[in-house]
Formats: structure tokens, sequence, C-alpha cells
């Protein structure tokens, strides 16, 4: 068992902690889109993403995550699901009540947690 993981590789070995929903399937976007992000915990901004293409900059993980699958013999074939992960590392939500993501492109969202 590896220890010190990166947040691709948890994201990669760990996501489905975290369900899925799957939708129809879609092409990708003809145009790609620049954002930027903000995580802020209780008003308080914990990370920020600048000038990052949508969807591009997730997707070229993909690559990484092939080769790493590889590298065990676990090669990734056509209809396996991948589940994408988050920018940057998962920051533990802790104490906080408040969750919100901004997006320059795509607009804000926000959970409260009791």
């Amino acid at each position: 068992m590896e220890t010190n993981l990166t947040g691709a590789e948890l994201l990669a070995n760990n996501a489905i902690h975290a369900g899925i929903v799957l939708g129809s399937k879609t092409k990708f976007p003809i145009n790609k889109t620049e954002t930027d992000l903000k995580l802020i915990y209780d008003k308080k901004i914990i990370d920020t993403w600048s000038n990052k293409i949508w969807p591009i900059d997730m997707l070229s993980e993909v690559e990484w995550l092939v080769k790493k699958q590889a590298k065990i013999n676990n090669y990734l074939k056509k209809g396996d699901l991948i589940l994408t992960g988050a920018y940057g590392f998962p920051v533990p939500i802790n104490d906080n009540k408040l969750i919100e993501v901004t997006s320059s492109a795509f607009g804000n969202v926000k959970a409260t947690f009791a």
C-alpha cells in the first residue's frame, strides 16, 4: 500500500466513496471555456485556481491514470467508467458550516452543513 498519495491518486483510487451520477452520453464541447475557481469555507477562501480550461485541464489527468494503471497490468478499455475528480487536494470540511465554490464562467454553488 502506498503512503503520501497525491490528490490525483486519492481521487483515482477512492472517488467511488462519493457516489456517481450517470447522465446521457455527451460530446466534448467545441469551445473550451476558461474559468477561475475559488473554494470558500465559512466566507474564508481556502484555495483558488486561475485560468483553468474546461474540460481539457480535467481530462488531461486521464492520460496519467491510464499510465499508472498500466504499470500494475490494469488496462482501461472501452466502456470503463472513469470518475473524474476535482482540482487540488481533498480538503476536510471539519466544523465549517457553509461551503461555497465560485466559477467565473459557470456561476456559484453552496452547501450548508448543520
